[in-house]
């Protein structure tokens, strides 16, 4: 009987081992902060230290907890606001650039229009004035320009030119004009062989006499008229009875008016003829009939023929002297002394 409490003990003791061996290893472990406290299995309370109240023996997880709900997937096509706000800001300058672009090319089409309006106008005023110079040429030019073949560098003929039209002074003078190596020539004096008279008074000089075609002398009214209205270069051509060529060019030519007496300007001599109206430089014309030179005589009357005389001869020259071979007085001294000339002719071309 003494050994049956024994065993009994030794049963119990190994039941309550198992027991605890059972609960250790199969529930789930208990987390709490104090004995007083219900615990629940697998979860952990605020404020405790999960590390601390894990057991330190190996022990099961415990159950996954639910998911959670999922966030919002960002979209790739849609940008951040910053950059939509950029585009938004690009897409509105463009917009007021295009705006622009639509005035400019407006404003552009205008000029364009009004440019073509007054290249019209032009045309139109050149062919007025083409027309008005072709019908009443003012000059030699006008008369080339409208009578010489295009690319004739040498031409003449016969001109009735309008030089006054400016001045509502539609007086004509017909003239002999020359084309030569592309400048255009009027003449307004020309010997060829004595058959015209040169030995003239006062008004037959200052209104002119020949044919413009044949011996010539223009008319010193016309030629102040023509020079004080515009500038004009002075050339002299001259031939000996030889058939030698020479000649004289003025860059400077001009004849004041008959109140001043004709008084002659020429100046800027280039030639080989040597400067033959140098002398006669500021004189006023000499007619038998009206002495202007400078001498006690009258050296038209000396050697008959108007001229510009300073003292008759004086190392100049006298282009309008008696014009047969016998005669001394139609010569040009500073080339042939005492020799008469056979051929002269003056004319002059306006400068631009």
């Amino acid at each position: 009987m003494g050994q049956r409490p024994t065993l009994f003990l030794t049963v119990i003791v190994c039941a309550t081992c198992i027991h605890i061996f059972s609960a250790t290893q199969y529930a789930p472990p208990y987390t709490c902060t104090t004995t007083t406290t219900l615990c629940k299995p697998g979860i952990e309370n605020e404020g405790t230290n999960p590390v601390a109240n894990r057991p330190s023996h190996a022990s099961r997880p415990g159950k996954r907890g639910p998911v959670g709900p999922k966030g919002d997937k960002g979209d790739p096509s849609k940008p951040d606001p910053g950059y939509n706000s950029a585009i938004t800001e690009m897409q509105r300058n463009m917009g007021i650039m295009e705006s622009e672009m639509k005035k400019m090319n407006n404003t552009l089409q205008k000029l364009q229009q009004e440019n073509e309006e007054f290249r019209e106008m032009l045309h139109n005023v050149s062919q007025v004035q083409v027309t008005a110079s072709t019908e009443r040429p003012t000059s030699c030019k006008d008369y080339f320009n409208a009578h010489a073949p295009r690319g004739q560098s040498n031409a003449e003929g016969l001109a009735i030119l309008f030089p006054f039209q400016e001045d509502d002074d539609l007086t004509t003078i017909e003239v002999n004009c020359i084309l030569k190596e592309s400048r255009s020539w009027m003449v307004i004096q020309r010997r060829i062989n004595g058959s015209l008279s040169f030995n003239r008074q006062w008004e037959g000089y200052a209104e002119g006499f020949g044919n413009p075609n044949g011996e010539f002398w223009i008319g010193l009214r016309n030629l102040h008229k023509l020079t004080s209205s515009a500038n004009y270069r002075l050339r002299i051509d001259l031939e000996n009875w030889e058939g030698e060529s020479r000649y004289a060019v003025y860059e400077k030519f001009a004849v004041k008016s008959e109140k001043n007496n004709f008084e002659l300007e020429v100046s800027a001599y280039t030639g080989n003829a040597g400067d033959g109206m140098a002398t006669h430089n500021g004189m006023g014309f000499t007619t038998s009939d009206r002495d202007n030179d400078e001498t006690s005589s009258n050296c038209a009357s000396s050697y008959p023929g108007g001229w510009w005389f300073r003292s008759c001869y004086g190392g100049g020259a006298n282009l309008n002297g008696l014009h047969p071979k016998s005669e001394k007085d139609f010569h040009w001294l500073p080339w042939m002394d005492p020799e008469t000339l056979k051929f002269s002719e003056m004319k002059i071309e306006q400068v631009n």
